[in-house]
């Protein structure tokens, strides 16, 4: 299919060079400016983004989003979340300088402010055949799925205010996820093909490897340093380095070449010693039930070939596991890391995610119809250790975003956001599963586990609280349904 994107015209021609220039210095002595003032700071790339967008976007062509889009997620991988406190207290470029405009704000964040700029530039540069065709591809759907939980959150946000609640805490309790429908849209339009998705694989996955690189090095020269901290890198690091070790093992499986090869060997193995070192157990936790999704999900004509033996392998692991389960490492490493997840607080009671759930958990059975609604605190009923000092909005945002939708927003919330995660899974599943997608499969695995990760950390780490989250996910789902849309009208099936 042909995008017919584009339809500004260049306006080279009319433009001298110097009137060019003299714009882009106007403008990036306003960014300087904007830069100078704390309010400001998230805006202070947008003049120059929208003079270089004036000067450059017409000379890219037909393929201008995707460029865009992709010089924005090599940066946006590049730089590290500030919010998230990577490196803990040691002193980065990426993080401390960049990581503030892109990642930290009280205000809309530079990443916010791309996302919604660059969504509105879809929107302006195509074509109005395009937009018919997007619409006969399933667009609306798609959005209505992708925006129901922020739609009843809204709904549940209102519910709170009027019930006594502070409008402040509903607006940070819901922030990020208009985030989810916007970089649905975006990947539906610019995900268009496959050697796209390609390219963002691969981006991915070098990224992913050189901050595997960095971080074992931070590690070796800051040792001492880290063996009182809890982890490396940031949290959530962890799940794009899944999706990266799996673009690796593809690479040294499939491509013919020796030196790839033995080049993705060594980036595999990087990565894996940077995972281990950053000791995410929820990342850890999504690998097996990613694994267990996608045995129901392998096409028939690959279980008649490797079935027996997948079978056998999956049996045998998990009978090993069951008796292995109560003994300690390293015969029972699965049993004792399952064990061990959310228990922060020792093995003398209840571990602090136990009390923190059951506080919830009591909230619902308060309000089980309508929630508490946003914009308040859940009850302390059952007492935790303090985490006040590092953690101050652990009453308004719980590490458990899945249970938390349901203490604030209701059944109607939950339901909502289990919609949005039922749907990633299956659209995943199509093209992993569906003969006719064949060419596809491999964006459906990798799209799955990371898809699983993302519901690992947004049941037990606050993963609807962070951009790039939202950004990957929403991608790979409006990618994954953009291209399987595309496969089954070509085949008259839609």
């Amino acid at each position: 299919m042909n995008p017919g994107k584009f339809t500004l015209q260049s306006k080279t021609k009319g433009h001298a060079l110097w009137i060019e220039m003299l714009v882009f210095i106007c403008a990036l002595a306003l960014g300087l400016f904007m830069f100078m003032r704390e309010p400001l700071l998230p805006l202070s790339p947008i003049p120059i983004l929208a003079v270089a967008a004036w000067i450059i976007l017409p000379r890219l062509g037909a393929r201008s989003d995707q460029i865009m889009l992709l010089g924005f997620f090599i940066l946006c991988f590049f730089i590290d979340d500030i919010a998230q406190a990577p490196w803990n207290g040691l002193f980065s470029i990426t993080k401390d300088i960049l990581g503030n405009i892109l990642f930290r704000s009280f205000g809309l964040t530079g990443f916010e402010v791309f996302s919604m700029g660059f969504a509105l530039l879809c929107v302006i540069i195509t074509r109005r055949e395009e937009k018919k065709a997007w619409l006969g591809l399933g667009l609306v759907p798609l959005l209505i799925i992708t925006s129901m939980i922020l739609l009843m959150a809204l709904v549940n946000s209102f519910y709170g205010v009027m019930t006594g609640g502070s409008p402040e805490t509903a607006l940070i309790q819901i922030r990020f996820l208009y985030l989810l429908p916007i970089w649905t849209f975006i990947g539906f339009v610019v995900l268009r093909d496959e050697p796209f998705f390609r390219k963002i694989f691969f981006w991915l996955t070098m990224l992913i490897v050189f901050k595997s690189v960095q971080t074992i090095f931070i590690w070796i020269t800051n040792r001492g340093y880290f063996a009182e901290a809890e982890y490396i890198y940031e949290h959530y690091f962890s799940a794009y380095q899944v999706v990266a070790m799996l673009h690796l093992l593809q690479y040294a499986w499939r491509r013919p070449e020796g030196l790839l090869k033995g080049a993705s060997v060594l980036g595999f193995v990087l990565t894996l010693i940077a995972y281990i070192l950053n000791d995410r157990r929820t990342s850890y936790v999504g690998i097996p039930f990613a694994l267990i999704a996608l045995l129901f999900f392998l096409p028939k004509s690959f279980m008649k070939v490797y079935g027996r033996m997948i079978v056998t392998c999956t049996l045998a692991f998990g009978t090993l596991t069951a008796v292995t389960w109560n003994l300690p490492g390293p015969l029972g490493f699965v049993g004792a890391l399952y064990r061990s997840f959310g228990q922060e607080t020792g093995q003398e009671g209840p571990s602090y995610r136990d009390l923190e759930n059951a506080n919830m958990l009591r909230e619902v059975s308060q309000a089980p119809i309508t929630g508490m609604g946003y914009g308040k605190e859940f009850e302390e009923f059952y007492p935790m250790p303090s985490v006040a000092s590092v953690y101050p909005r652990y009453k308004m945002i719980p590490h458990n975003n899945l249970l938390a939708a349901w203490c604030y927003g209701g059944p109607l919330t939950i339901a909502g956001l289990s919609l949005v995660f039922l749907f990633m899974f299956a659209m995943a599943g199509r093209l992993v599963f569906d003969e006719d997608m064949a060419g596809y499969r491999y964006i459906g695995i990798f799209s799955l586990f990371y898809f699983v990760q993302f519901f690992s950390y947004v049941f037990g780490d606050i993963g609807l609280q962070v951009s790039k989250n939202q950004l990957l996910g929403g991608l790979l789902l409006g990618g994954c349904y953009r291209l399987y849309q595309m496969r089954k009208k070509e085949l008259g099936k839609c």
